[in-house]
């Protein structure tokens, strides 16, 4: 039995492998032709294969530069924050110390005017002061040029007087003492 049908199909195989050769023309050249057209798919399924994988390779890199560039965004927004809550710190802090130095500063000049004028006062004074000072100089030398006139008077006197004295010793003293 195994023969019978193997017969059959050996018999089957030939009768329907029988083609015209016209038919058997056509059908080889539409072969060579989808062939050529296989084997340039095939070439532009490997270009696009390579295309493909290149392009992936550059999508992953794409998506390893946007995650880096995305952290890196939210680091910058988190710094920006930071940055701007510590400039508004810093602008109140500004704005309170710029009030409270205007009130200072307007105490301070105010106070300065009054020193200014206790100070020109004194100012005032010692001027007067310096004034009678000077006169009080000028006196004073001119008391001293009038006790150095009179001490040199009395010098001459006391001179004179002890060359009286000693003239009028010698005058009475008794002349034997020679």
């Amino acid at each position: 039995m195994i023969k019978k049908i193997s017969l059959i199909a050996i018999t089957l195989t030939l009768v329907m492998s029988c083609v015209s050769p016209k038919v058997y023309k056509d059908l080889e050249g539409k072969y060579a032709t989808l062939k050529k057209v296989n084997r340039q798919l095939s070439a532009e399924n490997e270009t696009l294969l390579n295309a493909k994988s290149k392009a992936e390779k550059e999508l992953a890199q794409l998506q390893k530069d946007y995650d880096k560039t995305v952290a890196m965004r939210d680091k910058l927004q988190s710094d920006y924050n930071a940055l701007k809550s510590s400039y508004d710190n810093l602008t109140a802090s500004y704005d309170a110390l710029e009030k409270n130095s205007s009130e200072a500063i307007a105490k301070n000049i105010q106070k300065n005017r009054e020193l200014l004028a206790q100070l020109e006062a004194k100012e005032q004074a010692l001027a007067t002061e310096n004034t009678r000072l000077k006169k009080l100089e000028k006196d004073l030398k001119t008391r001293s040029e009038q006790v150095a006139e009179l001490e040199n008077l009395i010098a001459t006197k006391d001179a004179a007087m002890t060359a009286l004295k000693n003239a009028i010793s010698k005058a009475f003293a008794p002349k034997w003492r020679l």
